[in-house]
């Protein structure tokens, strides 16, 4: 009894088998012939994208055509002046107009001019600035030994004339120390005061504050000296 038992439970177990073989063999078949197929199918192709095209471009904006003024907003001729008013310095009574004069403060007989010499305000020293105002003269004057220089010096605006006339002396003071500097002998300068007239300063047009440089012939010519060479 125990030998059939023991038969039919290795006879169960080898018909397991067999199924599990049978399966096995089964699946390997499917596999060989689905496996062709499956290598067969082509793989898909990427999407592409379609060509970029470049925008036409567009036409500049045309700038518009400047429209002409229109009656009403042009000038009436009675409005217009005429461009060469404003320079016209005609006196209005038809007469001429007064020559300009020289305005330079510093120059020589011979018509040889020099920077003006001008002190600032309340200034009465030597300085930078006068030294290089006085450098032309002092030159000339030591090329030219036959010459002499007459200074006035002018004050301040606003001041009463002892005090105008003592600022403009030491002014000009200052300027024969510096062409003394410069090489020029102290016996060629000449300190003047301006003109005052009913106690009043003239000062015929000089600013304030400048110093009046006058070159003259140290001697005075005769009329036979004139035909020696």
């Amino acid at each position: 009894m125990y030998d059939r038992e023991l038969m039919r439970a290795e006879a169960r177990i080898l018909v397991g088998l067999g199924m599990i073989g049978a399966g096995a063999a089964g699946l390997l078949a499917m596999n060989l012939w689905t496996l062709p197929a499956a290598i067969d199918v082509p793989c898909p192709e990427p999407p592409r994208c379609p060509p970029v095209t470049a925008a036409p471009a567009l036409p500049a904006p045309s700038a518009p055509a400047p429209s002409a003024p229109s009656a009403s907003a042009a000038p009436s001729a009675s409005q217009a002046e005429p461009a060469d008013a404003a320079s016209d310095s005609s006196p209005p009574d038809g007469s001429e107009s007064p020559e300009v004069q020289d305005a330079a403060t510093s120059k020589s007989s011979d018509g040889t001019t020099f920077p003006e010499i001008r002190f600032p305000e309340r200034s009465r020293a030597q300085s930078r600035e006068l030294m290089d105002a006085v450098q032309p003269l002092a030159a000339y004057l030591r090329g030219h030994f036959n010459m002499r220089v007459v200074l006035v010096g002018h004050g301040d605006a606003g001041t009463s004339a002892p005090e105008y006339i003592q600022t403009g002396r030491m002014r000009a003071g200052a300027v024969l120390r510096t062409l003394v500097d410069f090489g020029v002998s102290a016996s060629r300068i000449t300190i003047e005061a301006p003109a005052v007239e009913a106690g009043r300063v003239v000062t015929r047009g000089v600013a304030p504050g400048t110093v009046q440089a006058t070159v003259e012939p140290r001697f005075e010519t005769t009329k036979g000296d004139a035909d020696v060479p």
